[in-house]
């Protein structure tokens, strides 16, 4: 073996998503970072080792504006962009390596295993990596290091504190943990992959597997045809398929010590279910699978838990479920609360426990570093969450989200020579501005960039939507309490009108209520700004007008609440106006349809339910939005209850792209044009006095409203769509000086969210325009935010 030595800022031990995501973002500021991954492909598993599919707060397409933006969502569009046929994963891979070769301060190390650690007084001074493949050992020092190796292994070889196992409900006081303590955990997992063969191909099962051949050995697991031959669809032809996320074994052992039986175990009974698939399950399903071929599996048990290190907090279900926005909150979650028997398929239990939250939740910066070595970050699934927790952050997205965090802190550890614990006691308002400045999102914190010269400009439009909901499609039956939110500017707010139509055989009087409200999808009901009773004479279809009279002193959200009332109906439209929310009062079980196995919603105080806010809805009011306006692809229902303001609001102007706020949160925060005067859209930044630019950066609208997938067939069932119709596709970048226009860039065929324009040479301009030359199919130009350096 040669033995080098080689100095860096940061040392990120694991080449997950969460190591990746980490990594790149501490180069790309201009510190020196090692990345060692012990695999020789980057994306852990994400990658075409292991072919677990990422996921993230969009929980599939419960959550809203959910999507963590940043790094994930670069490499998520380049992904859909390259492999728009197929989910090809050796593409993946590509990419997460391409990323990493583009920075010239990032070494990465595949094929390189971590051996050791020295350490002194509390404080890792040194690793030991042995990279086989070039027969080499590497000695790494740094002035900080990150543990994003899964199981905690730096962080077990530098003493820190850590633990295993699942808490016991007094601990923290979590409903979902098991009464006592235990060392379980979650169980690990395998994915078999099998394809269409041009004759028919039989399986002849070896001695060694599990044989369960009755359906009713794969109790609360779906697995008969029509259960999966579409979700579970790798190409578009249907011609490769994957098995299944509930082949699932181990958690009642040690994750770790016991891992080569635990992957014996998965692999006998995964060919088992493939046995039973294939030669005893229903006719239908023998019948489907009669040409396919199991023809690849996971060579290595994936897995959901192992080791948490403790730090100086600990995020726990009350965190989850009550969401508090914590002061040093550096990134966000939003998955459910997925807790798996230990036992997986050993179980009769249903394979997941999936509570649903109502909101997005914060994460406190506090659970990304160790509490007892203080130079150490933590990152991925051995973050400081309890066992419960770790059911929700633990999905490969949220975890990359939390590593960007964290690598961004590695910077400012560098920047001001201080350890992780300083960072989050003395500059975490620097670190969360950093981290808005590369399009990563934390819930209620605004930009608020000095160095930000777009902040001293006025901006002007081409023009502006004003999205008027007065034109019905349907009606919907008041047999609820119903409430439709509008977002309205600061200024008067004189009167609102309604749209309704009477069934009955008598007049009927329709009691209204009009009520102010900071945030989206909620509301307090019991401090109405203005109440109003209406007259609807019988088989009558009307406007009816509210008057309101009142001045807001802020832009707000303004919730319009009908009371139940049979026999007259609210007209509705079959489109949802942005940044817009209905609901009902509903007082039923809060039930929700079975999910992959037991579903819950989170517990709630509120008995006004949301219908196309973030959550699950309960089963019965799920079936009857079913029936009435309808929900495809089981997705969020997209409509509006039909309204007039007076006088017209007008949300969605050019001043949102500076108010620091990148993406729908409590506020429509984008700037669209109005399709009416399409041809000619733009949006200009004026100065009173010259300046000095040197970049331009642009975030536009990838739609973070669609859920994170990007695989499965029928494309619009199991996937966004791409390229997505509302980014901006092609567009210029135009500078102003001494009354001339000139060309600073210009791009075709965009499809990412957030760009970032460099000048060769910095100039001298009054003034920046964006010139919106066409969209990927919208109708509209929209643009969340520009800044300016």
């Amino acid at each position: 073996m040669d033995h080098k030595t080689r100095e860096y800022d940061l040392v990120v031990a694991g080449g997950g998503i969460s190591g990746f995501c980490a990594a790149i973002t501490a180069a790309r500021e201009g510190i020196r970072v090692a990345l060692i991954e012990q695999r020789p492909l980057l994306g852990g598993n994400s990658s075409s080792l292991a072919l677990v599919p990422p996921h993230g707060a969009a929980s599939f397409w419960h959550n809203r504006m959910a999507r963590e933006g940043g790094i994930l969502e670069e490499i998520i569009m380049e992904y859909a962009n390259r492999s728009q046929q197929a989910d090809n994963r050796r593409i993946w891979d590509l990419i997460l390596s391409e990323w990493c070769l583009r920075e010239p301060t990032l070494d990465l190390f595949l094929n390189a295993r971590l051996g050791s650690a020295v350490t002194e007084d509390d404080r890792i001074k040194s690793v030991q990596v042995t990279q086989h493949s070039t027969e080499t050992v590497f000695t790494m020092h740094a002035p900080v290091f990150l543990d994003a190796t899964g199981d905690a292994l730096l962080s077990d070889f530098a003493g820190a504190e850590f633990t295993i196992g699942r808490e016991g409900t007094a601990e923290f006081g979590e409903r979902l943990a098991p009464p006592e303590g235990d060392s379980k955990t979650l169980p690990s997992a395998l994915y078999v992959i099998a394809q269409r063969r041009s004759r028919p191909v039989e399986y002849t099962p070896p001695p060694w597997l599990k044989r369960r051949l009755g359906c009713e050995d794969f109790p609360h697991r779906p697995h008969i045809i029509d259960k999966f031959s579409k979700s579970k669809a790798l190409s578009e032809d249907g011609s490769t398929i994957q098995l299944f996320w509930w082949f699932s074994l181990g958690g009642d052992k040690d994750t770790i010590k016991d891992s080569e039986e635990i992957y014996n175990d998965l692999l006998a009974e995964s060919m088992a279910v493939w046995d039973h698939l294939k030669n005893h399950c229903t006719p239908e399903t023998q019948d489907a699978l009669k040409y396919y071929e199991a023809t690849w599996w996971s060579p290595f048990p994936l897995r959901r838990e192992s080791r948490r290190v403790v730090g100086d907090y600990m995020l726990t279900e009350g965190d989850i479920f009550e969401p508090q926005l914590f002061e040093d909150r550096v990134t966000y979650g939003g998955w459910p609360v997925d807790v798996h028997p230990p036992e997986g398929m050993h179980s009769k239990e249903p394979p997941c426990d999936q509570s649903f939250v109502n909101e997005l939740y914060s994460v406190p910066y506090r659970t990304m570093y160790s509490r007892n070595v203080s130079n150490l970050f933590l990152a991925g699934r051995c973050l400081s969450v309890s066992h419960v927790a770790m059911g929700s952050i633990r999905v490969m997205n949220s975890l990359g989200a939390a590593a960007q965090a964290v690598g961004m802190a590695a910077v400012l550890c560098k920047r001001h020579g201080v350890d992780p614990r300083k960072v989050g006691t003395s500059h975490m308002r620097e670190l969360q501005q950093e981290l808005l400045r590369v399009d990563h999102h934390i819930i209620g914190v605004s930009g608020d960039d000095a160095d930000d010269l777009a902040r001293q400009a006025t901006v002007e439009t081409s023009s502006a939507l004003v999205d008027i909901v007065d034109e019905a499609d349907d009606f919907l039956d008041l047999v609820y309490d119903t409430a439709q939110q509008v977002p309205v500017q600061a200024g008067p707010l004189d009167q609102v009108s309604i749209r309704l139509k009477s069934a009955a055989d008598a007049d009927t009087d329709v009691k209204m209520r009009f009520i102010l409200s900071d945030t989206l999808g909620r509301f307090d009901h019991k401090n109405p700004v203005a109440e109003h009773t209406h007259s609807i004479a019988a088989g009558a279809e009307e406007w009816v007008d509210c008057p309101i009279d009142t001045t807001l002193d802020k832009d707000q959200l303004l919730w319009i609440c009908i009371d139940e009332t049979p026999n007259v109906q609210w007209a509705y439209r079959r489109k949802e106006a942005f940044t817009t929310r209905f609901a009902v009062r509903f007082e039923g079980e809060l039930v929700p349809r079975p999910s992959h196995g037991k579903a819950r919603i989170a517990p709630t105080n509120d008995d006004w339910f949301p219908i196309n806010h973030n959550g699950r809805l309960p089963h019965e009011l799920h079936d009857w939005i079913s029936e009435t306006v309808g929900i495809d692809f089981d997705r969020k229902v997209r409509a509006t209850m039909c309204h007039r303001i007076t006088p017209m609001p007008q949300p969605y102007g050019g001043e949102n792209v500076l108010n620091g706020i990148s993406r729908a949160e409590h506020w429509p925060n984008i700037w669209i044009s109005d399709p009416k005067a399409k041809g000619n859209d733009h949006l200009t930044l004026k100065w009173d006095e010259t300046k000095k630019v040197s970049e331009i950066r642009l975030t536009f609208d990838t739609d973070l409203d669609a859920p994170d997938r990007c695989y499965g067939w029928p494309r619009e069932e199991h996937r966004f769509l791409f390229p997505v119709a509302e980014c901006v596709r092609d567009y210029r970048v135009m500078g102003l000086f001494n009354g001339e226009w000139q060309e600073l860039d210009s791009v075709e065929g965009n499809y990412n969210r957030h760009r970032i324009h460099t000048l060769d040479e910095p100039a001298m301009l009054d003034a920046v325009r964006v010139e919106a030359l066409e969209s990927n199919g919208a109708d509209t130009t929209r643009l969340y935010e520009i800044r300016v350096y």
